[in-house]
């Protein structure tokens, strides 16, 4: 039973609570008395690697368990890392789930609905490798990975909206 349900927090009349964070290594860190942080889509997390690290710090205290679900992105992520790092992260509890452990009659994806999604995304084997197979894959045709492309990116900088007109000075 729920003591006082807030928009991002449930506490419980043990003391026990349910916290909804952003997804960013400042709000976490140093949040007291976390003994299960679960994060959802760990490899489309900006930072990732930071966000870990602060949570880790502020479990320690609680000897409390990080727990991380994804579908495949970047082989740059963190979310990779824990997946494929045996000599860092060996000792992780690692589940591989496909679209196979979906099917009916052990899930709830219906065959139909499987060849409908097969046909659609038959252009894009890459894609449906990462988003049904739940393997990290890159597109076979680019030429540039998107993992490079991403480390270009400068978040700092200011862009200029389409159609503005510059001057000279």
């Amino acid at each position: 039973m729920a003591l006082k349900p807030f928009k991002t927090k449930i506490e419980f009349y043990n003391g026990s609570r349910i916290q909804a964070f952003p997804n960013s290594p400042e709000t976490i860190r140093g949040e007291p008395g976390v003994n299960l942080l679960y994060v959802d889509e760990f490899s489309y997390i900006k930072d990732d690697k930071e966000l870990y690290e602060a949570a880790i710090f502020s479990m320690m205290t609680t000897n409390g368990r990080f727990l991380a679900t994804s579908t495949p992105g970047s082989r740059e992520s963190m979310f990779y890392a824990m997946c494929t790092d045996d000599v860092i992260f060996g000792d992780f509890s690692r589940h591989h789930v496909s679209y196979l452990d979906a099917l009916e009659p052990n899930g709830p994806l219906k065959l139909e609905i499987l060849e409908k999604l097969k046909r659609q995304f038959a252009a894009d084997p890459w894609r449906w490798r990462r988003e049904m197979e739940a393997e990290f894959a890159d597109d076979a045709d680019s030429w540039l990975s998107m993992a490079l492309i991403t480390r270009c990116v400068d978040q700092n900088l200011e862009y200029i909206p389409e159609g503005t007109i510059l001057t000279g000075s």
